[in-house]
């Protein structure tokens, strides 16, 4: 056999057993995992999202920590039908395993009040799988929340088609607590019927 032929089969044989280029890279650099990750919230790719985590990996957010495969999918859930975006701020910091980001957060129910969420990122990465994912949002973006949701709501005036009041950042302020109040209570619901 040639040596050329030879190089090419030692070279398909190889590329057989370390997987696809992609593959390699993601194993070998745990910012290209966690970019994968932050591609799949902001595509609203549940199933890509969670393949990006091992079997036992844990989450934790501001408000829970979620341990396995099954409680992460319903982390996820209400995240992605708010249709979550995130937004790198800088550059992603890899020490070993461990990648670190900063990102910008945004949620219809963010959106309807016009505040964008600030935070860092942190995740530990093992053969190409997330084992640990923390983030934890800036106390000031936090605050610029709470304010926008505490603004007083009025009801709008009866008799006149109520229109005086649409678009009242203060009406959407209510709306989006709501909407925050209901997400929550499906996810404890979800929990409870599952046994936690």
């Amino acid at each position: 056999m040639p040596r050329g032929s030879i190089l090419v089969v030692a070279l398909s044989i190889l590329a057989l057993a370390v997987g696809s280029p992609t593959a390699l890279a993601q194993q070998a650099d745990p910012a290209a995992v966690v970019a994968a990750f932050d591609g799949a919230l902001n595509a609203g790719n549940a199933d890509a999202a969670l393949a990006l985590f091992t079997d036992d990996a844990v989450v934790k957010s501001s408000s829970a920590t979620y341990t396995g495969k099954q409680q992460i999918a319903a982390w996820l859930g209400p995240n992605l039908a708010q249709h979550i975006h995130v937004d790198l701020i800088g550059s992603r910091q890899v020490n070993g395993e461990t990648e670190t980001h900063f990102a910008k957060v945004t949620t219809d129910a963010t959106r309807k009040v016009g505040v964008t969420l600030e935070g860092s990122a942190t995740s530990v990465v093992h053969t190409g799988k997330i084992t640990s994912y923390t983030f934890a949002f800036t106390p000031e973006s936090l605050a610029r929340l709470q304010a926008a949701q505490a603004a007083p709501a009025q009801m709008p005036k009866t008799g006149g088609g109520g229109t005086e009041n649409a678009g009242d950042p203060r009406l959407l302020a209510a709306a989006v607590s709501m909407v925050v109040l209901l997400v929550t209570l499906a996810v404890a619901m979800r929990r409870q019927l599952n046994g936690r």
